[in-house]
């Protein structure tokens, strides 16, 4: 997830905060995903930016980005 706006951004990840036992923080998971203190991305993992980021860029805004993995529960296992 990501957004330019900051307030978004808070709102969005204390909403996946909120159900941990759902997803998981990629720094958690996978340390080559480089993050900030705060647990923002410092890079966009995709490496293709949206007309929206190049625009936030292009205006010195900075791009709040954070990333989940859905955690595997017994019941994905018995699925998949």
């Amino acid at each position: 997830m990501q957004s330019d706006v900051l307030e978004v951004a808070l709102d969005m990840r204390s909403q996946f905060n909120a159900v941990s036992d759902v997803f998981e923080h990629i720094d958690a998971v996978d340390s080559n995903f480089l993050c900030d203190p705060d647990g923002w991305l410092v890079h966009n993992p995709m490496g293709i930016r949206t007309e929206r980021e190049i625009h936030a860029e292009l205006e010195g805004a900075k791009v709040f980005r954070r990333m989940y993995e859905k955690r595997k529960h017994d019941v994905d296992i018995m699925i998949s």
